[in-house]
Formats: structure tokens, C-alpha cells, sequence
């Protein structure tokens, strides 16, 4: 079993981003668990901003999920590093080494529920910052959609 270590953001309190050790045993995963060593993530504007200066009435609320200390993530790609124990297989179309879209924490190393959140394969080749972009735009869309009868 691997222990994964490396800088990770964490607002500590309001208008307080620190960057702090961000470790991740592999031991103490859980089944659906997946480890994402992180290339690329993108800050979101409206969301994350609004965590890191307080705006969000929430972020003072014992048990939120952005209650302070608080481990911002909004959309990364990296590489799958590492399983909870269940067969691969049980995690989806993806396999250790894979590089794999992800909503997860602005860290080295991030762990991903795949049962809560989607890890997405996708190509070598694919460009990680216009993916992570991406994750933005379809922030965007949701107005429309819950805007429209579309």
C-alpha cells in the first residue's frame, strides 16, 4: 500500500487560502474510492471565490460542506494512482495509469468517490486545460437548463 503526499489549497477561514500537506494513504480508501494524481484543475469564479471571501453564509455552518477549514475543488485531469479495495473493474472504464477527468480537490493527490462524483476517461492526447475549461461551461449551461423548458 502507497501513502501519497504533496501540497494541496485549504481556506482556513475567511479570505485565508494556506497550502497545506494534503496526504492520502491508500490504505484507509474505501470501496469506490479512486486516487487522482492531479495535472490541471480549474478555480471556479462564482462557487469558490465565494467560499474563500465568506460570501457564502455556509462556510460558518458546523457540518456544511464548505464549512471552514474548507478543501476547495471544482474539475481536474490527472492520473488514477491508486483504488479502494474493490477490483478495478468496479470503478467504471477506467484503469490504474488512465488520465481521467475529475471533480475533485486542488491538490497533488485527490480522492474521488466514484460513486458521488463522475470520473470521466479520456485520451492522452486530449488538451487538460481546455478539458478542466470545459467543466466550466457546463456550469453555464445548467442556467439555461433550469431556466428553459428545453
Amino acid at each position: 500500500m502507497s501513502v501519497f503526499t504533496g501540497p494541496g489549497l485549504v481556506f482556513a477561514g475567511e479570505r485565508d487560502c494556506r497550502v497545506e500537506e494534503a496526504v492520502v494513504d491508500e490504505a484507509a480508501l474505501t470501496p469506490g474510492q479512486v486516487v487522482v494524481e492531479v495535472e490541471v484543475s480549474v478555480v471556479s469564479a462564482g462557487t469558490e471565490v465565494a467560499n474563500f471571501t465568506g460570501l457564502d453564509p455556509l462556510t460558518r455552518v458546523p457540518g456544511s460542506w464548505n464549512e471552514f477549514p474548507h478543501r476547495p475543488g471544482y474539475g481536474a485531469v490527472g492520473r488514477v494512482v491508486a483504488f479502494g479495495p474493490v477490483s478495478p473493474a468496479s470503478h467504471g472504464s477506467y484503469a490504474l495509469g488512465d488520465r481521467v477527468f475529475a471533480i475533485c480537490r486542488h491538490a497533488r493527490y485527490a480522492v474521488v468517490d466514484s460513486s458521488q462524483r463522475p470520473i470521466v476517461p479520456i485520451s492522452g492526447d486530449d488538451d487538460a486545460a481546455t478539458i478542466v475549461l470545459a467543466r466550466m461551461a457546463s456550469v453555464s449551461i445548467t442556467t439555461l437548463r433550469k431556466a428553459s423548458h428545453v
